[in-house]
């Protein structure tokens, strides 16, 4: 405890009356920490190029913030945090978790999540490399010229197959980047 907040909690008698002031003083930054926390994890997706377990513990560091905070949050509204963060290449087992009522705690989650993922890695190879390191990089023009921008935003999709999976890139002619889609 610092000088100042030693000489002002002096006067107090017990511990528990200087842990309620200490409250009452910090509670307005508790309080915004603790929103911060919360909109984070409501906001938060797994990123490409992101393995299942490195997201999981992000997600799990999240969740000990809030409580160390003060914030409960019950294990079933964890699970479907975790499960609205993840990409759509996950959406069957999110689908076969909440249609076969499976119940579990987060680090098991973790390791079907990891299984999940070892498989779409193996079974769909070309799609998952497709979706998970997808380089982005602007189309080079002829003669090293830049294209002019039109008034419009044009949207054109390429599309491209593999063994398991259609994916679609779609470029912004504007902006030259680009986008990979699973159907």
């Amino acid at each position: 405890m610092s000088n100042v907040l030693q000489q002002k909690h002096d006067s107090l008698e017990t511990s528990y009356d200087i842990m309620k002031s200490l409250k009452n003083m910090f509670v307005h930054q508790s309080r915004k920490a603790r929103f911060e926390v919360i909109r984070t994890l409501q906001n938060i997706r797994m990123k490409l190029r992101t393995t299942v377990k490195d997201h999981m513990l992000t997600m799990i560091g999240h969740f000990n913030v809030a409580e160390n905070l003060g914030t409960t949050i019950d294990q079933d509204t964890q699970v479907d945090m975790v499960l609205n963060s993840l990409p759509d290449m996950f959406s069957q087992f999110t689908i076969d978790y909440h249609l076969h009522k499976i119940d579990m705690p987060l680090t098991e989650l973790m390791n079907e999540l990891q299984n999940v993922e070892s498989d779409l890695k193996s079974k769909g190879g070309d799609a998952y490399a497709a979706i998970s390191s997808f380089p982005v990089s602007k189309p080079k023009c002829e003669g090293g010229k830049k294209k002019k921008r039109g008034s419009k935003m044009a949207i054109r999709s390429i599309q491209m197959e593999s063994r398991k999976a259609n994916v679609s890139i779609a470029v912004k002619k504007d902006t030259g980047r680009k986008t990979a889609l699973m159907h």
